[in-house]
């Protein structure tokens, strides 16, 4: 097996923030941030882009506890205004909330 496959790190999102990027596609374009539909996708498609291709190397913060209603032990990265809360394990993260800042 090639060692970049070994090292990459995996990302998974739960079925809450799939749900999340679809209705955040169609709030993106209904509420005027982006004036095609087609925008507004590569916008959430360019989020999970970055997320996926930079996660190793990005700097985590522990979430606040306000968050551990949501689940505890969370952390979080930024994409530009939005907060992406995950859980870690190795090199396995699991995305389960985003929000604006």
């Amino acid at each position: 097996m090639h060692p970049e496959i070994i090292n990459k790190t995996v990302v998974r999102y739960s079925d809450d923030v799939t749900a999340y990027f679809n209705k955040l596609i169609t709030t993106l374009f209904w509420q005027d941030y982006f004036g095609f539909i087609d925008a507004a996708y590569k916008y959430v498609a360019d989020m999970k882009d970055y997320i996926e291709a930079n996660i190793a190397i990005l700097p985590k913060y522990y979430a606040p506890s306000y968050f551990s209603k949501y689940q505890t032990g969370m952390r979080y990265v930024t994409y530009q205004s939005n907060l992406v809360f995950f859980l870690s394990a190795g090199r396995k993260s699991i995305f389960n909330l985003l929000c604006n800042q």
